[in-house]
């Protein structure tokens, strides 16, 4: 059984903002808006905007780290969904789902490049 804060090293802000998406089966699959994951929270957007870029979560505070999580999909209790997750992050293509977005060359190719970066331990968060 994993320790919390290695579920939290593996699933960082960025990473689990990438998680965040809906849908049942793969043709189906788009990711969260921004604005979704903010009513799912119950925070304000431009707090989801500033959490999804940390590679840590050294600076948010424990509540939103639960809110923000749990609205993208990443229940830190739940061992067989944090299994299934993590199996995902190892595929030799995950997130296929983001070159589909609209914003994929200004936002999300970032974020990708950002967290390869951050699994190679090359980068580190300005928070």
């Amino acid at each position: 059984m994993l320790k919390i804060e290695e579920k939290l090293k593996r699933f960082p802000p960025c990473v689990c903002r990438l998680l965040a998406r809906t849908g049942d089966s793969n043709r189906n699959i788009r990711l969260l808006e921004d604005e979704e994951i903010a009513e799912r929270a119950n925070i304000h957007v431009s707090k989801v905007r500033s959490i999804m870029w940390l590679t840590n979560w050294d600076s948010v505070t424990v509540e939103d780290l639960f809110k923000f999580s749990k609205a993208c999909g990443i229940d830190f209790s739940d061992r067989e969904s944090l299994a299934k997750h993590y199996k995902y992050t190892q595929l030799s293509r995950p997130f296929a789902y983001l070159r589909k977005h609209r914003q994929y060359p200004e936002i999300w190719s970032l974020m990708f490049r950002m967290y390869s970066e951050y699994l190679e331990g090359q980068y580190v968060s300005t928070e």
